[in-house]
């Protein structure tokens, strides 16, 4: 259930962060609906540069995109901003647990980052910002969390993403004309995801029959697994219903998954086996994740379609082409 798109309306598009799993997605979905889409991405090497090339090469197949390579931070980028309509912020130092002692790079990236991108869409006179926020910014707190519920993030990670909401609400204030709209996703995942996550992770180690490392208690830890085009569509639906001001909204299944259900779902898909090699917990990973989307719901026509299990047989199809 998503609201109505009026492409019309909106034509050049900004994407920060176009060559990762999220921003490539959008990218290709923008770009198929006869969007002028300009990528920004600095190709940095958190998880490879063969996935991004990879990811970048399907862009630049397509018609109508561009590719700026700089840092978001680079005074420079500022000129790709002009004539946009709108400035989807999805570029970002990524993972919780990669996070821990090295707080400074990921504010430096996530926070000041952010504000860069706010200040260069403000200056070009880009009426709206959609930012990648995540879930992380809840913490351990009771679930389902809805926007209105409290935040105490427990990484530095979810912490910077927290911080670059509250930079949107200072900014939408100076700048009332404006339109942000941050959007916390929930565990996403599907082709082309990250290595270091979840889905891909485990599956590459199990079809190369090596131990899964389980942190912590299978049946107590779950997750909000929301499939890729989901999440694109939710991004969408934001853009269509943004208004001036800062917004913030969940992007989740809103079904959450044990680790033991998750594992052996992907098992399943693979037709393997798993092994496990049990470890302690670790204090920068939440309980749970459990999105409320009553708010996304209501006010954008969204909700997520695909079920856990669906999504993880698409990823197996696209992994069994991809590396067969």
């Amino acid at each position: 259930m998503y609201a109505k798109r009026m492409y019309s309306h909106f034509m050049k598009a900004i994407v920060t962060g176009c060559a990762g799993f999220i921003g490539s997605h959008l990218c290709e979905s923008l770009l198929r609906e006869g969007r002028e889409v300009v990528g920004i991405d600095c190709l940095d090497a958190y998880y490879g540069p063969d996935e991004k090339i990879r990811n970048l090469e399907l862009l630049k197949s397509l018609p109508d995109f561009s590719f700026c390579r700089k840092d978001i931070l680079d005074s420079s980028t500022s000129v790709s901003y002009l004539g946009a309509d709108t400035v989807f912020h999805m570029a970002a130092t990524p993972g919780v647990r990669s996070s821990i002692g090295m707080g400074q790079a990921y504010a430096k990236n996530n926070v000041v980052g952010t504000q860069s991108v706010l200040d260069k869409a403000t200056s070009a006179g880009v009426g709206k910002v959609i930012v990648a926020s995540s879930s992380s910014v809840y913490g351990d707190v009771p679930a389902p969390t809805p926007e209105s519920g409290p935040t105490k993030p427990i990484s530095p990670y979810g912490a910077t993403k927290l911080a670059a909401e509250k930079m949107c609400d200072a900014h939408a204030i100076c700048n009332p004309d404006l339109a942000i709209t941050s959007l916390r996703f929930f565990c996403v995942y599907g082709p082309r995801c990250r290595p270091d996550l979840v889905l891909s992770k485990f599956a590459k180690l199990m079809l190369d029959s090596k131990p899964i490392p389980v942190y912590g208690n299978m049946d107590a830890l779950s997750r909000d697994y929301t499939y890729i085009d989901d999440i694109v569509a939710g991004i969408l639906a934001a853009e269509s219903a943004a208004q001036p001001g800062h917004e913030v909204y969940n992007l989740g299944n809103g079904s959450p998954v044990t680790l033991k259900d998750a594992i052996y779902t992907i098992a399943d898909a693979f037709d393997v086996v798993p092994k496990f090699d049990r470890m302690s917990g670790n204090p920068a990973d939440a309980m749970t994740t459990h999105a409320d989307t009553s708010k996304a719901e209501k006010a954008l026509g969204w909700r997520a379609t695909t079920p856990y299990a669906i999504g993880v047989a698409k990823y197996a199809e696209w992994l069994s082409l991809e590396h067969p």
